[in-house]
């Protein structure tokens, strides 16, 4: 299935009227993540998988190459939990991490986007049973779910189920009819995130995973310093140096691996390949 997302109007951040795009369209943008809940009932996926008995969905959002498309781990940990939704997290490396942090509220399983944690709340730290201090909120939403078929058939009945987050953005619109690009936020853009159906679900299981083997974000631009193309590259080249080292195959340090998902999928894959003792050159194994 192919289908689109949905918009909303982006509106003046002072004044809050919708802004244009020109005297006869509307400034639009995506509706944000959660929009797919309302794009998977329109487009008739919802039914269809229920008509063809596909009970459960996996759901994956960001650029992370690490992110094992229906990872095993995570759908047998769904399934005999019978949960409604299912998700992985990453220990958090420092409380301003730009991740949404997964916490517990009166009981319930819920997420606070990054940008909505009061950063004194966010810096909060326990001791563990081994006497060490770690953040209090440390469980990092790294976007990975599994949602029951049937939980989203059922919130996708329910027009309120996502509320709408004001995000401030920069958007190209008329000013006293002219096109302008503005260079700081004049906007706010209205966007549902998907995490927002956790509170409804009557059963959540929270799986953590190690960041080194899952967590390879493609987020910023070439001069940043983390979750960018080249610290992506490197993390899954320290992983598959792993992989190969453990399966006892020699790897030059200097050579740079890849392992195409279709040659092996995890370790436990790549043992039954046929692999070289030793690796001096930057090497691509694909089927």
């Amino acid at each position: 299935f192919f289908f689109c997302q949905g918009t909303m109007p982006a509106v003046d951040q002072t004044n809050g009227k919708i802004l244009m795009q020109s005297k006869s369209e509307l400034c639009l943008s995506p509706n944000g993540h959660g929009g797919m809940l309302s794009a998977l009932k329109d487009s008739g996926v919802l039914v269809w998988c229920r008509e063809h008995n596909i009970s459960t969905l996996f759901y994956s959002q960001i650029d992370n190459p690490l992110s094992q498309i229906g990872d095993p781990l995570l759908l047998g940990v769904h399934r005999l939990s019978d949960a409604d939704v299912s998700m992985q997290v990453i220990e958090k490396q420092h409380a301003d991490d730009r991740t949404g942090n997964v916490v517990l509220i009166d009981d319930i399983t819920q997420m606070i986007e990054y940008s909505e944690m009061p950063g004194e709340l966010a810096a909060q730290t326990t001791t563990n049973t081994n006497g060490e201090e770690k953040l209090r909120f440390w469980a990092s939403n790294i976007a990975v779910h599994t949602f029951s078929t049937d939980f989203l058939l059922r919130m996708s009945e329910d027009a309120d189920a996502l509320p709408f987050h004001l995000a401030a953005k920069t958007v190209r619109c008329l000013e006293n009819g002219e096109l302008v690009s503005p260079t700081v936020p004049n906007a706010y853009k209205f966007e549902q995130f998907i995490f927002d159906l956790l509170p409804h679900a009557q059963n959540t299981m929270v799986v953590e995973v190690e960041r080194s083997v899952a967590f390879a974000p493609v987020k910023n631009a070439p001069e940043a310093t983390f979750s960018t193309v080249a610290t992506s590259r490197a993390t899954m080249n320290e992983l598959y140096h792993r992989w190969l080292t453990e399966t006892g195959c020699k790897v030059n340090d200097s050579a740079v691996v890849e392992i195409n998902a279709r040659f092996a999928l995890d370790q436990a894959q790549l043992q039954l390949r046929e692999l070289p003792e030793q690796i001096d050159a930057d090497t691509y194994f694909q089927l």
